[in-house]
């Protein structure tokens, strides 16, 4: 079921929120997803503690009353971080960081909170399948291997590694004194 442009406003307007939980409860529905929290919150202020609060306790009341599982979506700030007040993250049982970068048939998932369940991260792999028109018709999903991490390595890591490379095993004093691409002290540390 999709209910689109329901104008529902969860911070001015309570009988808005009960009646969510009665079309929840009439169509015995066990997941609900909210695109996006914005869109439900209304005019509240989504940096404003004490209004956020109002509309998570809302939610909260209707999937304790249904059972129904409450997925909201909610857009990352500019810098990709956490965006409004702590007051929604700290209501949430479950909070998941997704992302996408454009043009990867990738989608990264890591858990950004976790209540009561192991955090984790998995990658999955997105194919489109197209209709005559071009339209999609079919989405699939599999588990993908997660992207590998390059290590970087600083400066005085990379002389260390170089050092050993040409001259074999060495001990600390004599990378340190031969340090040509950082202090000596740094290199003993790298070492």
């Amino acid at each position: 079921y999709a209910v689109s442009l329901s104008m529902v406003n969860l911070y001015r307007d309570s009988a808005d929120a009960d009646a969510l939980e009665a079309l929840i409860l009439d169509l015995s529905v066990g997941l609900v997803v909210i695109d996006s929290l914005s869109m439900v919150a209304g005019e509240a202020d989504e940096n404003a503690t004490g209004e956020m609060g109002i509309v998570m306790q809302r939610l909260r009341r209707i999937a304790e009353r249904t059972g129904a599982a409450i997925v909201l979506i909610h857009h990352a700030n500019r810098s990709g971080g956490y965006r409004g007040a702590s007051k929604i993250r700290d209501s949430l049982d479950l909070a998941l960081q997704i992302e996408s970068k454009q043009e990867s048939p990738f989608v990264e998932i890591k858990t950004d909170k976790a209540r009561d369940v192991a955090a984790f991260s998995l990658r999955a792999h997105l194919r489109f399948e197209n209709g005559g028109d071009g339209t999609a018709t079919k989405v699939f999903v599999s588990r993908a291997e997660p992207a590998t991490k390059k290590e970087k390595m600083s400066v005085a890591e990379e002389y260390v590694i170089r050092h050993l490379t040409k001259h074999g095993p060495a001990g600390v004093e004599s990378i340190k004194n031969n340090a040509d691409s950082c202090a000596p002290e740094t290199a003993r540390s790298a070492a």
